[in-house]
């Protein structure tokens, strides 16, 4: 696994305390991926507004992405904690709904 922090680092097979360590560190507007391989990860973005904060997972084709709002540090790592581990219980943490087509391909136009 990798883990990308905001575009600017990288950590190679991360541990908990790489995610405990960044996580808490986060300031607004920043991102974080944890990336199992190409299509497959989950990634949070933290804003000014908690509100507009968002987590998502992928799994795959465009069809298997997912999203949360409103979500606070301490459920990112939780979510991201049981992704490194392969437990499919960060599922159950957030209310996911699926991604239409369309607003993946706005998000990643902008």
């Amino acid at each position: 696994m990798r883990l990308n922090v905001d575009d600017e680092f990288e950590v190679v097979n991360p541990g908990h305390s790489d995610l405990d360590k960044i996580i808490g560190e986060m300031a607004e507007d920043e991102f974080i991926v944890l990336i199992r391989e190409d299509e497959y990860y989950i990634q949070a973005y933290f804003d000014s507004d908690p509100e507009a904060s968002v987590i998502e997972y992928r799994e795959g084709q465009e069809g298997n992405h997912f999203s949360a709002s409103a979500i606070s540090k301490e459920k990112v790592l939780e979510a991201f904690s049981l992704y490194l581990d392969g437990n499919e219980g960060f599922k159950k943490i957030h209310q996911w709904e699926m991604l239409e087509i369309d607003e993946i391909e706005y998000l990643e136009e902008e």
